[in-house]
């Protein structure tokens, strides 16, 4: 039996789309643009104590727990200081640290849709004769034992 392999569907529906994607799709960067895309500086604050970013978000949850603490008379003011200067350099770095994990995310799903379909594309030019199930596409009804070589 030969078949002839389809190109691979880089975007399945129901993938959730990344916060880098998303972000770029509200600029208007299609992925159909074959640069390199930058996360943008918003993405990870908005520079506003209420903002959106990734920095602004965490720090809201660190804040709520040192009210929390001082409040409860548990840090006193000189220690509250010292307190904050920690978390905000700790939130900082683990902001930026998730952001370039997401970039690096994408990077790799990137280059394995690009290796599956270099493999589809090389398997369709160099054999008409692909068994079935060897298409990344391909979902076989049953699945046939293949037979030993004598």
């Amino acid at each position: 039996m030969s078949i002839r392999l389809q190109p691979v569907d880089m975007n399945p529906a129901g993938w959730p789309v990344s916060t880098l994607d998303q972000t770029n799709q509200e600029q208007g960067i299609g992925t159909e643009d074959k640069k390199t895309l930058a996360t943008p500086l918003k993405t990870l604050t908005t520079a506003a104590v209420d903002g959106e970013g990734v920095f602004d978000q965490l720090m809201k949850s660190v804040k709520l727990h040192l009210d929390e603490e001082y409040y409860s008379q548990r840090i006193t003011g000189n220690e509250y200081s010292t307190v904050y200067l920690g978390a905000l350099t700790a939130v900082l770095q683990t902001s930026i640290q998730f952001l370039l994990n997401e970039q690096q995310v994408h990077r790799i799903n990137a280059e394995i849709g690009l290796i599956r379909q270099q493999t589809v594309t090389e398997l369709a030019n160099t054999d008409d004769n692909i068994p079935a199930g060897l298409g990344f596409n391909h979902i076989p009804q049953e699945v046939t034992p293949i037979p030993p070589i004598s």
